[in-house]
């Protein structure tokens, strides 16, 4: 019996596929970030971070001694989190930022 070889190209198929999603999350996430920072004012040592998908319920990230409060963007489809500059490198490291649930929007 002779083995068959897998299909080569899906791989790269699910690579661009990603790439995709990756970049439109992103460009989602910009979107948002900017209408937030220009309806709160926010200083420049803020960062905003945006869930890439549109949350049916409201969630905080902990960080251990730090909790930092989700809420809602203008739409209230995505997660907006205000981190201060003194949080950023923690929350970047969090699994939900590094599994890409949520991306740091600016």
């Amino acid at each position: 019996m002779s083995k068959s070889k897998p299909f080569q190209g899906a791989a790269t198929v699910r690579s661009q596929s990603e790439d995709n999603t990756q970049i439109a999350d992103q460009a989602v996430a910009s979107k948002i970030a900017g209408e937030i920072r220009k309806s709160d004012g926010l200083e420049e040592d803020v960062v905003v971070f945006v869930s890439t998908n549109e949350e049916a319920q409201r969630y905080d990230v902990n960080l251990g001694d730090a909790i930092i409060n989700g809420t809602w963007d203008t739409r209230q489809r995505h997660l907006v989190w205000r981190v201060p500059s003194n949080l950023i490198d923690r929350f970047s490291r969090h699994f939900f930022v590094t599994s890409g649930r949520i991306v740091r929007g600016g």
